[in-house]
């Protein structure tokens, strides 16, 4: 957000459900405590349920009259879903484009923050994650996504931001 200034962005986190944690704003330090503030133990319901994020986002989008930019942030997906990812998405039109952006390792791995120390979870155990590269293939397939993945320089930032402001060029 703060490479967007004056760029509106809203928070919607999903597991098995999806939830909107903050509406569109332009107010990078809001975003930034609504961030702070989450937790996986937050969501009662395990999965991957893109299909709900993907839904409330294009509410959202209706609802701003603006075309945006969906990044599903996740370590796999929940492959039953493609079929109506896709059609829902097919019959939304053009003015969401979807992101896919890979977290974890392929062959697993401790999470770190940006300063190289271990994340940890709610119990305190270090946080081990693997991403499901083929069910991430898939759904960025199913949605025709470009699929990327999170990395502890700037390098993700720089490739959603490159394909955002492509998708509101050509949106407008």
């Amino acid at each position: 957000l703060k490479r967007r200034s004056g760029a509106r962005t809203a928070l919607i986190v999903y597991a098995g459900s999806a939830h909107l944690v903050l509406p569109p704003t332009d107010d990078p330090e809001l975003l930034e405590t609504y961030i702070q503030a989450l937790s996986t133990n937050l969501l009662d319901s395990p999965g991957k349920n893109a299909l709900a994020a993907t839904e409330e986002a294009l509410r959202l989008l209706a609802a701003e009259k603006s075309p945006g930019t969906l990044v599903l942030i996740s370590d796999g997906a929940d492959t039953s879903q493609l079929d109506a990812l896709s059609k829902t998405l097919r019959a939304s039109g053009e003015d969401l484009q979807v992101l896919v952006l890979a977290v974890g390792s392929q062959s697993g791995g401790l999470i770190t923050d940006s300063n190289g120390a271990p994340r940890l979870d709610s119990s305190g155990k270090p946080i081990i994650s693997e991403f499901d590269k083929q069910a991430l293939e898939q759904l960025a397939d199913a949605v025709d996504a470009p699929i990327g993945s999170l990395t502890q320089n700037e390098d993700d930032l720089d490739w959603i931001q490159l394909h955002a402001q492509q998708h509101f060029r050509a949106a407008n």
